[in-house]
């Protein structure tokens, strides 16, 4: 019997005639049945496909009878009540009198619902959405960075502080817990805030609600540095060679990873004798060429390199 010509593999039972997982289920006749000897294990079970059916995306989405499915990045988990339309009643198009009366209603719904948290986390969601989007972010590090938000609005952390500034901080834990390659300088880019106000909050968020965020790690910033200064693939793998020795001589403690990278991606590119200069990496690392000489002349002194 052919699984993909007559149904799909369970693997949560086994065959009590031969020993084998390798169950199918035949959805045309409605049984179970041992792939290895033909034995049927039952003929009832539980149809959970929808009676309907759908030949491409936008009958599937027309004729689907569910909504999306709940989220921290939205304020309200995506359970709201809201006005359905307001142009149409039963009896068919409504009266401009109504029309009118129907949008002071619907604006008032949506002033007065919810407390302060529930408007604090409108205004805050929306900063995270537009921060997401102009930082490429993808949707496990947003709702990652929306649990974050949350945990610190319910300690009142947000109290006193710019709701941008604590979002940011929260985003900025996030890709730092998922080992997304994003800075503060980044981050600080597309909000009205200071980088050092986030950098506060960061570290106030990450004492008080006990955060478990990994080190930062210089070989994991050398592909993001390397594709901004076009930096072939043979270089990025010498220079993150170079820098895993360096961890073993303990010489990368207390420095910035993007100095390190950067300056490793430097040695790599002499050692290989590609014309990078120490301008373009700099650039593309966001470090001054001064970082780079410095952490040059450190790594080539431990290690021994000789150029």
């Amino acid at each position: 019997m052919s699984t993909s010509a007559q149904g799909q593999t369970d693997i949560k039972h086994s065959c009590p005639e031969c020993g084998s997982t390798h169950i199918v289920i035949d959805n045309k006749v409605g049984e179970r049945v041992c792939s290895q000897c033909g034995y049927v294990l039952g003929d009832i079970f539980m149809d959970r496909t929808p009676e309907w059916r759908a030949f491409n995306a936008q009958e599937r989405d027309d004729r689907s009878r569910v909504g999306l499915p709940t989220s921290l990045a939205v304020s309200d988990k995506g359970l709201h009540t809201t006005f359905g339309n307001i142009y149409r009643d039963t009896k068919g198009k409504v009266t401009t009198e109504r029309k009118w009366q129907l949008l002071r209603l619907s604006k008032w719904q949506r002033r007065v619902s919810g407390d302060s948290n529930q408007r604090n986390l409108n205004k805050a969601m929306s900063i995270l959405a537009r921060l997401v989007s102009h930082l490429n972010i993808s949707r496990q590090v947003q709702e990652q960075a929306a649990l974050i938000y949350r945990k610190a609005l319910q300690k009142e952390l947000v109290k006193g502080r710019s709701i941008e500034n604590v979002m940011s901080a929260s985003l900025y834990a996030a890709c730092r817990m998922t080992k997304t390659q994003r800075t503060l300088r980044e981050i600080a880019e597309y909000i009205f805030g200071d980088k050092m106000e986030i950098a506060r909050t960061y570290r106030l968020i990450y004492n008080e609600l006990d955060l478990s965020v990994p080190r930062p790690n210089a070989r994991n910033r050398i592909p993001k540095i390397a594709s901004r200064a076009k930096i072939p693939q043979n270089i990025q793998l010498r220079a993150s060679e170079l820098l895993k020795k360096a961890e073993k001589e303990r010489i990368t403690a207390g420095k910035d990873p993007n100095g390190l990278a950067a300056a490793a991606l430097y040695i790599a590119c002499i050692q290989e004798e590609q014309k990078f200069t120490q301008k373009d990496i700099a650039f593309a690392a966001g470090v001054t060429e001064v970082t780079i000489r410095n952490r040059y002349k450190g790594i080539v002194e431990s290690l021994d390199i000789t150029l």
